[in-house]
């Protein structure tokens, strides 16, 4: 056979002739980049080896041909597939056999349900616009909707709700916004609470737009006052708002206990807080500022304090990561670390934010992970996520837990890994996420999980809670390639890694990125290095091998770890945050255990196990945290 080479491989005198690697050729006429048939009797108009640009590697394709034949007007370069479809009715411009069908130009039209002449502003979860219709043609019940002027209709089902609408004192707006969004004016709220709004009523309390508010009147004389009244939530502003606390009645002390400064670092433990609201008077104190140096104040800057008790932790005492509540005792700008000189001691160990404990045990570090699409393309991530560097060990467990009442403890044993490093197994589902609602409670983050069961209903997804909780299957997947399209990262080759080079567990598998091609045992624990030269039996000591592009340790193998997804569901589902919500008995582990072979400890590799389950050896878990 004849090969694009240089050679008469075929031996007939000629070189390169109708090579089986050539490439067929189409006129192209028009030189829009698509061609036409143009001999019948060969198929083609020209064969020929195909030639690469010298820089790019890219072929070049013959002056006047192209590779393809699909071009449906070779003399006009404004038409062929590459083309834009117009809302022209005579002309195909790209191709597809339809005059409009795909059209760019077409024009936005909007449902306008009750004939006021506004188009409804009703969005979905993703603030698009629910009832537009892109066309060429206006349809009969819309009107066209023009982006320059963006009025769009707050309630579609009412014609006196519309933008210019008389604006009446009934807890709704009736004057809609451009935007058609449905905000209440602020003259409408009860900003302090006390069951009165600002405008005179127009309408009886009992026809108020949202009965569950509790309005009794309008002519609030003032809604910023900040006066108490009974059962009233507390608001991060340094005093007392619910005048039925008893500390407020005795007088005791100025605030509720998480808006006052007791570590005197300037900053107090409540979440929200805003310096205009602030009413907690003159406080002296001191903390660092964006440079490292050390500023007196006369008064609290800051919420948000992770550790109340301790001096060098609030946000941005690590002030080379400004918006983190972190612990940095040298002042060396940087977040201190539970871990640092314990594991990753060849890997240039480091954390982005870390817990610790006030009884002085240890607690877990985490690296930020930015949100993106997933590398294989199937999801996509809004959310950046702290991810644990490692599982968690059994001093963690033990440290975290100390406090917490909750009535089990693990015992581990010598023959399967044990001491402070090594991860906790013999955990249930149910003793992962009660250990994410101590850790929660214990810096005063929301529990994403309610009575230690199931996700609280408060939240309709896990990537709705602000606490600390296990990692959605697809967050897991993500943080564990770290880039790579491959099943392990290894920051090397045009996958940034690759894949295993045979399952077997011997010891000398490779991961195939096709540049220095790493032993897999360098990067994992699993049946290759487990009771045998390269390793003893059980769980090993966490962070000892190499780490992931983002600085996770031990996402193969070690202990398989539990996800908060529910077993069952498939990523094509959800393609945006995806997370299977479906009930069932099995929850989802990745990422294959000390025990296991390549196959089961790739990053795509994950499992089913009951969540009660709690006497296995090979499982464990690590935690995750919104920003």
């Amino acid at each position: 056979l004849e090969h694009c080479n240089n050679i008469d491989d075929d031996c007939d005198g000629n070189t390169d002739e109708l090579a089986v690697d050539s490439t067929d050729y189409f006129v192209d006429a028009d030189g829009d980049g698509h061609g036409e048939l143009v001999d019948t009797a060969t198929g083609f108009d020209l064969n020929s080896c195909p030639t690469f640009d010298a820089i790019t590697n890219q072929p070049i394709n013959p002056t006047g041909y192209a590779p393809t034949k699909d071009d449906c007007d070779d003399g006009d370069a404004a038409i062929s597939p590459s083309a834009f479809e117009l809302c022209s009715n005579d002309i195909d411009e790209n191709c597809d056999g339809h005059n409009t069908a795909g059209a760019t130009d077409v024009s936005t039209f909007l449902v306008d349900t009750d004939g006021d002449d506004f188009g409804s502003g009703d969005t979905d979860g993703n603030g698009n616009l629910t009832y537009a219709l892109d066309l060429c043609v206006q349809p009969y019940g819309y009107v066209l909707y023009d982006e320059t002027i963006h009025l769009l209709d707050c309630d579609d089902g009412d014609s006196a709700r519309k933008p210019g609408a008389t604006e009446l004192c009934n807890g709704q707006l009736d004057n809609c916004a451009a935007d058609g969004s449905t905000t209440v004016p602020s003259d409408e709220l009860d900003d302090d609470g006390d069951g009165r709004v600002e405008c005179s009523l127009d309408v009886d309390p009992l026809q108020w737009a949202n009965l569950s508010l509790g309005i009794v009147g309008g002519d609030d004389c003032d809604d910023n006052d900040v006066f108490a009244y009974p059962d009233a939530p507390e608001v991060c502003n340094g005093a007392f708002e619910d005048c039925n606390d008893p500390l407020y009645i005795a007088q005791s002390q100025s605030a509720p206990d998480d808006e006052l400064d007791d570590d005197g670092d300037c900053f107090v433990e409540c979440y929200g807080f805003d310096a205009n609201l602030w009413e907690g008077g003159v406080h002296s104190c001191q903390h660092v500022d964006s440079i490292g140096q050390v500023v007196q104040e006369t008064v609290v800057i800051g919420g948000d304090d992770c550790n109340d008790d301790n001096p060098d932790t609030y946000v941005g005492v690590a002030y080379n990561d400004p918006t983190v509540c972190a612990q940095d005792v040298d002042g060396d700008g940087d977040t201190d670390c539970n871990l640092v000189g314990l594991v990753g001691l060849n890997t240039n160990y480091s954390c982005d934010f870390a817990v610790f404990p006030s009884n002085g045990g240890m607690g877990p570090d985490f690296v930020l992970i930015q949100g993106g699409t997933e590398p294989l393309g199937r999801y996509v991530l809004t959310n950046d996520l702290y991810v644990m560097t490692t599982e968690v060990t059994q001093a963690m467990w033990t440290d975290v837990m100390a406090t917490s009442g909750y009535n089990y403890s693990p015992i581990w044993n010598v023959s399967n890994g044990q001491g402070d490093l090594y991860p906790a197994y013999y955990v249930s589902w149910y003793d992962a996420i009660a250990f994410a609602n101590a850790l929660s409670i214990m810096t005063g983050r929301e529990a994403c999980y309610a009575n230690n069961d199931d996700l609280d209903g408060a939240f309709p997804t896990p990537y709705d809670c602000s606490g600390f909780r296990l990692l959605t299957e697809a967050e897991w997947e993500y943080a564990a390639r770290s880039g790579t399209n491959s099943g392990f990262w290894t920051g090397q080759g045009s996958e940034l890694g690759g894949g295993f080079s045979s399952d077997t567990s011997n010891g000398t598998e490779t991961i195939l990125d096709g540049v220095s091609n790493p032993l897999l045992r360098d990067y994992t624990w699993y049946g290759g290095n487990n009771e045998n030269q390269y390793g003893v039996r059980g769980a090993k000591e966490v962070g000892q091998l190499l780490p992931n592009g983002f600085g996770l340790y031990d996402v193969h193998g070690n202990l398989s770890e539990w996800t908060t997804d529910w077993y069952g569901c498939a990523y094509s589902q959800s393609p945006t945050n995806p997370y299977c919500g479906m009930s069932g008995s099995f929850r989802v582990n990745c990422g294959g255990d000390w025990n296991d072979s390549p196959v089961y400890v790739d990053a795509p590799s994950s499992g089913g196990t009951s969540i009660e389950y709690r006497f296995g050896t090979t499982l464990g878990f690590r935690l995750g945290l919104q920003p």
